[in-house]
């Protein structure tokens, strides 16, 4: 299975568990790579299917919403700190912070990219310190005041509201970031008797989680 770094670590967890209940002589081997990566690794016929942060369209995929997700935005400490967590910001505050952003390809870099352009932002008109493709390096340097960033909710709150990062976290006003994790096959494929055995499995998770 390939799948992008935020279903990585919030989803397939599960799923391989409770898929392994059921066939407990299943090994998973699993491609840590971003969303552009699991797309073009199923249209090129190496994987059967995969997990994305995003939407990549192309008429031989076929997605499919498995889990809800949000991106937020997360300051240093100092900045916006007379703010109350989770309030919303101004679309210009983004404009003013030196950020520092996901790889191109990665689903979290393309859902922000979408929604800014929707706004008539291009990314050019940024502060873009930094291009991280991992994470928790993106949260160590929030946490030392490199800059700013977007990062998945559930990579910044655990499942009981836990904090995650050494910062600020806010929404920002007119920003449409809520996004779905989505299984991701090819529409013209036919799947192993597993591999649809994991598909069907994954897609019922969505509806009994």
């Amino acid at each position: 299975i390939a799948s992008s770094s935020v279903p990585r670590r919030h989803l397939l967890p599960q799923l391989i568990h409770g898929f392994r209940k059921q066939h407990p002589l299943v090994t998973f081997s699993i491609m840590d790579v971003d969303s552009s990566k699991v797309v073009e690794n199923i249209l090129n016929g190496y994987i059967d299917f995969g997990f994305v942060g995003a939407v990549f369209e192309n008429p031989n995929l076929e997605y499919r919403g498995v889990m809800d997700d949000c991106l937020v935005f997360v300051t240093p400490s100092d900045v916006y700190s007379e703010k109350k967590e989770m309030c919303n910001l101004d679309i210009e505050a983004i404009i003013s912070q030196p950020l520092i952003l996901r790889e191109e390809g990665s689903g979290t870099g393309k859902v922000l990219k979408d929604a800014l352009q929707l706004n008539g932002i291009q990314l050019n008109q940024l502060k873009i310190s930094a291009i991280v493709a991992d994470t928790e390096t993106i949260k160590k340097m929030i946490s030392l005041g490199s800059g700013s960033s977007f990062l998945s909710y559930k990579d910044v709150f655990d499942e009981s509201g836990k904090k995650l990062v050494n910062g600020n976290v806010f929404k920002i006003e007119k920003l449409h970031l809520d996004r779905k994790f989505h299984l991701v096959f090819h529409n013209k494929r036919k799947l192993s008797p597993l591999g649809e055995a994991f598909k069907e499995f994954a897609l019922n998770y969505s509806t009994i989680r």
